[in-house]
């Protein structure tokens, strides 16, 4: 049996960076394990090729009786591709799909994407069975956590119980795919988190499986029992790591860390003697003062803190148990003192929320800068109990729609929709705002690389510290998050002083320009946050309030009828657009849905030569 599994699609840039799968890894490897001829293709290392060429030409060249793919809702698109390319090209080729995007909910996405066989939860030991009947042409009824067809129909079979064997599964191997490559896409302004080295090599692991909360806005797609592997088995794949691929940073990625205080604290000891750097997540009311501190010491940089909301009631609506404005103002001190870079979420809108409670983590918010806490809005991710809320309300009546929009965030809240969509624009406007640009002093061609990329010296707005950050690439301008390797707070870095972004702002500047002098109307679509907006005119040096900009048009069905900014009504984009707006220029924002988009405005019957979009690396606008 020759299986390939298929990373999907999750940039569009060679140099854009990506978390890796590490569940496609885990299940590859096993398979390999037991003797199996296992390869990957990973989609984004060919992230300026389509998906069908990619395909197409593997094809050619291999041998393949199965195809695996999965992931995550969000990554609907380009698995969905993935199994229709398949089918259309060699349909002979058994197809499997596996990860949360199925684990959800089984039986609407096996209708939709139509694979032969899916995998639920963990996948493991069920691919590790289903190959082994499909090798010897054996009934699959009985392989638990299988879906499989009968008759033209999907027949799902008993859920698998949780793996409580974790520490004998083999670690994933990342000679499966290139993990060169894979670090060649590390560097300071691809991810904050990547702050600390000019040439980062960092690599995840997971040391638990699931978590022990049940927040209502999480899904987990490997079942709801926590199990810890033991240190020894962490540390002998850590060992790997660092002596076979160099990496100075691992990331932790489990969903929770802390749930054992003297587990991390062994942790924390045992990590010490690599001198490395690691991250990891934590729950706010697992650290104190003196955990951060050995931590700290051992090499843990950043910690991500679930924190979602300042009010209490919010938080136990969410049911994040033991979690409280107390801990989480703790927690975020202690961290400040013992400079670890915190990466942290106010999430608004859960169904407890109010207008007053979403004021009072706003307030807090304002109060505290030095923290950096993101803004945002609770998200019903297929498989939450959110999610099946918003079904059960009525919220989401089209599901399809829903996950291939991304899983938008909804009003899910105690407020009005207008309450709601006046503090979803008050969270946008503010983030912006409140943004703290660091001085750029100098800037120097970095003659370290094969690529073009910049040392710059740039003076922290927090600490004033003068720090040199190498190995600088930005392609596309936009705002850049770093943390300061002094202080380890974060700071914004507008790239615009770089050489090879200067003529390409330039030159959307003066042809955005003309479009303003041109038309007397300009629509902007999609409605992106107004942070992006707002980014996008501030790289300009443009007030947007200088433009002829009359509307923002929208499929999202929870804006239409609000103000945008306070000030543009929000539209759907429908038949009757073109009747209201039909001598108005388009300017399409970048978003993975713009040549959908753009699409959309030609079958209305607006005018190619009306369409612009606002990316960057083109030549021109239109």
């Amino acid at each position: 049996m020759k299986i390939v599994f298929i990373l999907p699609k999750l940039v569009y840039s060679q140099k854009e960076f990506y978390d890796l799968p590490l569940g496609i890894l885990y299940v590859a490897t096993y398979l390999k394990s037991n003797g199996y001829d296992v390869s990957i293709l990973n989609l984004n290392s060919y992230a300026d090729r389509s998906e069908r060429d990619v395909i197409e030409n593997y094809l050619s060249l291999h041998e393949v009786n199965i195809m695996m793919c999965g992931g995550l809702s969000a990554a609907y698109q380009s698995i969905k591709n993935i199994f229709d390319i398949f089918k259309n090209l060699e349909s002979s080729i058994l197809t499997v799909l596996g990860g949360g995007i199925v684990t959800s909910d089984k039986e609407f996405i096996c209708n939709h994407i139509k694979p032969d066989y899916a995998v639920l939860g963990e996948g493991e030991i069920t691919s590790l069975e289903l190959v082994h009947a499909l090798e010897k042409g054996s009934s699959v009824a009985a392989i638990k956590g299988l879906v499989h067809k009968q008759n033209g129909s999907y027949v799902y079979n008993t859920e698998r119980e949780a793996n409580e064997c974790i520490d004998q599964l083999p670690y994933p191997d990342f000679t499966l795919i290139d993990i060169e490559e894979y670090f060649r896409r590390q560097y300071p302004s691809a991810r904050t988190s990547f702050y600390p080295f000019d040439f980062p090599r960092a690599i995840p692991i997971i040391t638990s499986r699931s978590c022990p909360l049940k927040c209502t806005f999480c899904f987990h797609p490997i079942g709801q029992k926590y199990r810890m592997r033991n240190l020894d088995n962490v540390f002998d794949e850590i060992d790997i790591l660092v002596n076979k691929y160099n990496v100075n940073i691992i990331a932790v990625l489990d969903e929770m860390m802390s749930a054992s205080k003297r587990r991390l604290i062994e942790f924390s000891e045992r990590i010490m003697k690599y001198n490395i750097l690691w991250t990891c997540q934590l729950w706010p009311g697992s650290v104190d003062d003196k955990t951060l501190k050995f931590m700290r010491d051992s090499g843990c940089y950043e910690v991500s803190f679930g924190l979602e909301s300042i009010n209490d009631d919010v938080l136990k609506s969410m049911q994040k148990h033991g979690v409280t404005r107390k801990n989480i103002e703790s927690a975020l001190r202690c961290a400040v003192d013992n400079r670890v870079t915190i990466q942290g979420n106010f999430i608004f809108g859960d169904p407890a929320e109010t207008y007053e409670t979403s004021q009072e983590t706003i307030a807090w918010w304002k109060q505290h800068p030095e923290y950096k806490i993101n803004l945002g809005k609770i998200s019903p991710y297929p498989g939450t109990p959110l999610y099946k809320m918003a079904l059960e309300k009525g919220i989401v009546t089209d599901k399809l729609k829903f996950i291939r929009s991304g899983s938008p965030a909804l009003n899910l809240s105690r407020m009005s929709d207008d309450e709601y969509r006046n503090v979803v624009a008050e969270i946008e406007k503010i983030s912006a705002e409140a943004r703290q640009y660091c001085k750029v002093k100098s800037v120097k061609l970095d003659k370290r690389t094969e690529h073009e990329a910049y040392i710059c010296e740039l003076e922290c707005p927090n600490c004033s510290s003068v720090v040199e950050y190498g190995n600088i690439q930005v392609s596309t301008p936009r705002i850049i998050r770093l943390g300061c390797r002094q202080c380890s707070l974060r700071f914004d870095f507008n790239p615009s002083s770089l050489p090879n972004l200067r003529r390409k702002i330039q030159q959307q500047k003066e042809l955005l320009l003309d479009v303003n002098n041109r038309y007397k109307k300009i629509i902007i679509s999609p409605r992106v946050y107004e942070d992006i907006f707002l980014e996008y005119f501030d790289l300009l040096e443009l007030n947007y309030q200088d433009m002829n900009i009359v509307a923002i048009v929208d499929n999202n069905d929870t804006f239409h009828g609000a103000k945008y900014l306070g000030e543009y009504t929000i539209y759907k984009r429908d038949d009757e657009l073109i009747d209201k707006f039909a001598d108005a220029a388009i300017l399409v924002m970048q978003s993975i849905y713009k040549y959908d988009i753009i699409h959309q405005f030609k079958e209305l019957g607006f005018r190619d030569n009306d369409i612009y979009t606002t990316a960057f690396e083109n030549e021109n606008i239109h």
